[in-house]
Parts: C-alpha cells; structure tokens; sequence
C-alpha cells in the first residue's frame, strides 16, 4: 500500500505563515503595550496552546529582532526614503518590516522571495491597503543590500529559482514592486483580518 506525501512545502509553509503572524503579533504587542519583548519571549516558549514548531520559530523571529533591533533598524532606515523614518511609520508596517528584517538577516538559508512574499501577505492582512505595496519595497531594497554580502551568498540556483516559482504564485507583482508611501497612525490591534 503506498501513501500520498503531502505536496512539499505545503505544510511546513502553512505552519511557517503561522509562525511569522505570531511573531508579529507579538512584535506589535511589545510596542504598542509597551511590553518587555524578553517576558513576551518567555511567555511564548511556555505556551502550550501553540505547536512546538510553530512556537519555535516564532521564537527565532522575535529572537531575532530583540538581539539584532539596532542593525535590523539601521537597514530599514537605510531603504528608507529621505521622507520617510522608521519613527513615522505605521506601527504595523514598523513590526513586518522589523519581523521581515530580521529574517532576512538571521535566518540565511531562507528564501528571499518567501521572506517578502510572507511579509507582504501579512503587512495586507493587518495594514493599511497600501502595506503591503509599502513593505514589499522597503523590503526588496533590504534585501538587496544584504545580498551585498554573505546572507544571499549562501543560497543555492535550486533555491533561487524555488523562491521564484513561489513568488510568482503568491505575488503577481513580483518583488520590485515599489512604494514610497507609508500610512503614519496606528492602525486597530492585529487580531483578525481586513475585508
């Protein structure tokens, strides 16, 4: 008897999109309450209610951004436009970017196109109707700095052109897509979507 796999990706990406809605919210959490991301952190690796992956590395990503905060929101500033501070911006556009930041920085291997794509998807569920447009270029820029030096270099032809086909399913637009125009206010908490 033989079994269907599950198609590849298909899973893990689903517990991934959750992984990174948790981190944002957790992000989002910690700067609107004014919450410590450290007792944040510890109240999320004792949460039982969420699965272990999806914990963890929701875990990495918040990691991520409280160890790295300064590089991670010197590179935003830096594919900023001179109009534009990280200040000014959305609180929501400011915790995708900071999340998607930092994912690029620190965890390599992952797909560029992937890190967009699912910064992208989430900045349209819980932003402005111009957030994703918004981080989608702030994003690409980030990332096209750091492939200036070793994060992209590590990635493979096999993964480049996986992350292609994934963001040509996802993302019509494609990664250059570019906007200059953040919404400033704080937009209501990210708990449930737009319409």
């Amino acid at each position: 008897m033989t079994t269907k796999k599950a198609p590849a990706g298909k899973g893990g990406s689903t517990r991934r999109r959750r992984s990174r809605i948790l981190a944002f919210r957790t992000l989002y959490r910690a700067e609107v309450a004014e919450d410590a991301l450290a007792d944040l952190l510890a109240e999320m690796t004792t949460d039982e209610s969420v699965r272990e992956d999806v914990r963890d590395f929701a875990v990495h990503l918040v990691s991520a951004v409280a160890q790295g905060e300064e590089a991670i929101d010197e590179a935003i500033k830096a594919a900023l436009t001179s109009a534009w501070s990280l200040e000014r911006l959305a609180v929501t556009d400011r915790c995708v970017l900071r999340m998607g930041t930092g994912e690029l920085m620190f965890t390599p291997h992952q797909p560029v196109a992937v890190v967009l794509n699912e910064s992208i998807e989430i900045a349209r569920k819980f932003g402005t109707p111009d957030s994703g447009r918004f981080v989608n270029g702030v994003l690409d820029r980030v990332a096209k700095t750091l492939g200036e030096g070793e994060n992209q270099g590590s990635r493979t032809d096999d993964q480049d052109s996986q992350a292609e086909d994934q963001s040509s399913q996802t993302d019509d637009r494609g990664p250059g897509a570019d906007d200059q125009g953040p919404k400033t206010g704080d937009q209501d908490p990210p708990t449930g979507t737009r319409e």
